[in-house]
């Protein structure tokens, strides 16, 4: 018989604890916009410092868009303490999707059913017209896109490290420009960015201090995407105290990774950094590293999980309170198995939770 065992950490807790209370703020609204259906609500949130609000959308059955914001005091989390929301208004029709852009950001992007893709301000100004930025959209994200026929394109933050971007002005920055053709995959932030396209190639770019854009240096800025690994099918990341470990699964069943070392999250035996994608294992169908918090604290590290092809599942990386299984409280270099007959391994949520069916 199988069964499945789920691992946790306490950032479920507190994740859990915040999604809650964020909940209890959206659903207050009773408005006729704000119906049963949360795939079609959203929350954007950008903090209008001057008056203490976010705004919240919904696209109803017939897409059209509405936004009403949310007026909270100022300590966020504090239980029932939030205000009734303004009285939500169309302001767009033949909406499908929004792709808010966090925190203190005062723009947001939505997709119409044309596919095209449009950037809006988040306070509605009618000084500020609303301007479409590419067509053919397949993908929508913050900063870049990519369309239907696989090409990444990248604007604001995302150009600053591009070759021939660098000395761009704010208002061109708003301009998108293709940088990857035919990309299957991104995983792109301010610093460190990467992209797999559709033949297997992984890609990267940006600015790093550990190796974890893989070219070969620990300190480098990439002014262009380039070709790191080959024959990818999946790329992860996770973070020891904020610095990055980078993994690569190929379609041969390899597992390689990168990047920050300090407590044996890459693998490789030792705890130096590690600047090229390195060989971890052989024979892998199912890869998954969370990233931790310690005792409580809000830094992260690493445990990495592979389940191998004869269905043991090896792991290594920070140990601290003994998250790997292996008996010991001491960081693990190398992988070890620490389980036989393990038929899957189920990620549920990035950094905070996984499954193993026996």
């Amino acid at each position: 018989m199988k069964k499945k065992i789920r691992i946790y950490s306490s950032l479920v807790a507190l994740t859990f604890l915040s999604t809650s209370i964020l909940c209890a703020c959206t659903n207050t609204d009773t408005s006729t916009a704000a119906k049963t259906d949360q795939s079609r609500f959203y929350f954007h949130a950008a903090e209008k410092a001057a008056d203490n609000k976010r705004t919240n959308f919904y696209i109803d059955s017939d897409n059209n868009l509405w936004a009403w914001d949310s007026v909270y005091p100022d300590y966020l989390y504090i239980g029932n303490a939030f205000l009734p929301p303004t009285e939500p208004e169309p302001i767009m029709k033949n909406i499908k999707e929004v792709v808010p852009t966090g925190m203190y950001n005062d723009l947001f992007y939505v997709l119409d059913t044309d596919n095209s893709l449009w950037e809006l301000p988040t306070d509605m100004n009618p000084s500020i017209p609303k301007k479409k930025l590419l067509d053919d959209v397949a993908v929508p994200n913050m900063e870049h896109a990519i369309t239907a026929n696989g090409d990444l394109y990248v604007w604001g933050d995302q150009t600053r490290y591009i070759s021939g971007m660098v000395g761009l002005t704010k208002e061109e920055m708003k301009t998108p420009r293709c940088i990857v053709k035919q990309a299957a995959f991104t995983d792109l932030d301010t610093s460190t960015s990467f992209a797999i396209d559709q033949d297997g190639y992984l890609w990267s770019w940006g600015e790093c201090q550990y190796g974890e854009l893989g070219q070969g240096e620990a300190y480098i800025k990439s002014s262009w995407p380039t070709i790191i690994a080959d024959h990818v099918a999946k790329f992860y990341r996770s973070y020891d105290r904020g610095e990055p470990t980078m993994y690569a699964l190929k379609t041969d069943g390899t597992l390689w990774a990168w990047g920050y070392n300090q407590y044996g999250a890459v693998g490789n035996g030792t705890t130096e950094t590690v600047s090229t994608p390195t060989k971890v294992l052989d024979h892998v169908k199912t890869f998954t590293c969370t990233a931790c918090p310690s005792n409580g604290a809000f830094d992260t590290y690493t445990n990495a999980f592979a389940l191998r092809e004869d269905d043991s599942l090896w792991a290594w990386g920070y140990n601290d309170e003994g998250n790997l299984g292996n008996g010991t409280t001491e960081s693990v270099l190398s992988p070890v198995k620490i389980l036989d007959d393990v038929a899957e391994i189920e990620k549920q949520r990035q950094c905070e939770t996984f499954s193993v069916n026996m």
